[in-house]
């Protein structure tokens, strides 16, 4: 990075590059200010903010092909001096980072995925910010930021829910697992075993909601606490990954179509 951005930075920013940085995620664009607005979404944001939600979903990228510690707490907007080409400092800012389990913290990032990385990154950019898949999408974000274990799983949960949910409450435990097990696994034993598992998971997220937790004598270890994140982290990361592998697939979770379809997989109804 250059000299003309960082001699800008404060003492701890400065060290954090220093000491805790090896890489950067970066976009470039144009823009008339800090604040600018971006146009063309169904929401407001500004072309910053648009940015920094890029590098965000890259990041969420690397979570779900290749999880690791990689991750990011410095958002640095700079600006290209058009004569020099040189870049200087206009903000930054402290951003939550991606907190992993002790599954994910020791992992490396091998080069074979990058191009997976970068094929499920796009997917995630360029699809539209509204609908079902969406709404998971955030939910997942703002999970993998919480420091607290409890909402971490809600959240998890919420991400699921928004994905295999369904819009007849009655017997949502049972209905939301058939839907997400006939989604993940093919038919027969593999199916009914994720069915299980699901429902079991399930069950936590119902006990933190209601406030059940509070009678039990103790609360979850440490290790009990990542083997839930760990496999609702499963869950999340199967039924991202294959549909963001069709075009099809996203359309399908973030429109009028999920209902209809996901009934359709219950059934074993193709098509």
């Amino acid at each position: 990075m250059q000299e003309s951005i960082t001699k800008w930075l404060g003492p701890r920013e400065k060290d954090q590059l220093k000491f805790d940085s090896r890489y950067a995620l970066y976009t470039e664009y144009e823009a008339e200010s800090l604040g600018d607005p971006m146009s063309g979404l169904p929401y407001s944001t500004t072309k910053q903010a648009y940015a920094l939600e890029k590098i965000t979903l890259t990041n969420l990228a690397f979570w779900l092909i290749c999880p690791s510690a990689l991750q990011f707490n410095l958002a640095i907007s700079a600006d290209k001096h058009s004569d020099s080409g040189k870049w200087f400092l206009r903000q930054c800012s402290e951003e939550k980072r991606f907190q992993v389990t002790y599954f994910e913290e020791n992992k490396q990032i091998e080069k074979s995925f990058l191009a997976e990385v970068t094929r499920v990154s796009e997917k995630l950019i360029t699809m539209i910010r509204k609908g079902a898949f969406w709404i998971s999408t955030r939910s997942l974000i703002q999970g993998l930021k919480s420091d607290y274990w409890e909402l971490r799983i809600l959240l998890s949960w919420i991400a699921l829910e928004a994905l295999f949910g369904s819009s007849d409450a009655r017997e949502t435990t049972h209905r939301l697992a058939h839907r997400a097990a006939s989604f993940l696994c093919n038919p027969g034993t593999q199916t009914y075993e994720a069915f299980r598992l699901i429902k079991q998971d399930y069950g936590l997220r119902s006990s933190i909601v209601h406030g059940m937790l509070v009678y039990k004598k103790r609360d979850p270890s440490l290790e009990q606490i990542n083997d839930y994140i760990h496999w609702a982290d499963c869950w999340i990361r199967m039924a991202f990954i294959k549909i963001l592998s069709s075009s099809d697939l996203i359309d399908t979770f973030n429109g009028k179509g999920r209902e209809e379809y996901l009934d359709h997989i219950v059934f074993g109804i193709q098509g």
